[in-house]
């Protein structure tokens, strides 16, 4: 059946279309004067990646709700997230 031909080849598509998995690659360059300190030397950045179901309570929340609780303040809308620096 259809499960000796996925542990074969495991290539072959299991369930619906919109139900796979999705690849996002980022490549991401500060420059040399960005976010400037006191001296005038770039700083590092720190940001998320946030991943969401849907983006519409993101969308309707403002800076103070995202920065003190992210999953609350996106609720159900809520997958993951990941934390970088960007040096």
């Amino acid at each position: 059946g259809k499960m000796a031909k996925v542990a074969m080849n495991p290539d072959i598509q299991v369930g619906n279309h919109d139900d796979q998995p999705s690849t996002v690659s980022f490549s991401l360059v500060g420059e040399q004067d960005m976010n400037p300190n006191e001296s005038g030397e770039a700083s590092p950045v720190e940001f998320q990646i946030v991943m969401l179901s849907e983006d519409s309570r993101l969308l309707a929340s403002d800076y103070d709700q995202i920065t003190a609780d992210l999953p609350k303040a996106l609720a159900k809308n809520y997958l993951d997230h990941q934390d970088y620096t960007l040096l």
